[in-house]
């Protein structure tokens, strides 16, 4: 009976250790993604602000002369398609209206223009 419960004991501490052998592993190959996906995505990050030819107020510029009014918002989002950032700026108008104006960091082009706030009907 000693013998048998050895055993027992033997192969639960085998398969203790295999457990133990293959979260190592996992966790290595978890940091490594991990680490990975940070330099890419710092990369990533870099290439985008190299793509930067319009500042801020370059942007700004831009957007008041489509749409004349009084700056309330702005935004820098990072545009994954493209690899470039674009400025979102939020303008009062003339009219009191709230528009939504995007302009490209490396063109200089409007790529946007909505009211938020405007209703939309499908017909």
């Amino acid at each position: 009976m000693e013998k048998i419960f050895d055993k027992i004991v033997k192969f639960i501490e085998h398969i203790i250790e295999y457990k133990k052998k293959i979260i190592r592993i996992g966790v290595f190959i978890a940091s490594i993604g991990v680490a990975l996906v940070i330099v890419l995505g710092g990369v990533y990050y870099s290439y985008a602000k190299s793509n930067i030819k319009y500042s801020k107020s370059e942007a700004e510029g831009i957007a008041l002369k489509k749409i004349q009014g009084e700056v309330v918002n702005f935004e820098k989002d990072l545009d994954f398609e493209d690899a470039t950032f674009e400025y979102k700026f939020e303008i009062k108008d003339k009219e009191n209206m709230l528009k939504e104006i995007t302009v490209s960091s490396k063109s200089g082009a409007i790529t946007d223009i909505e009211n938020p706030y405007e209703e939309r009907y499908d017909d």
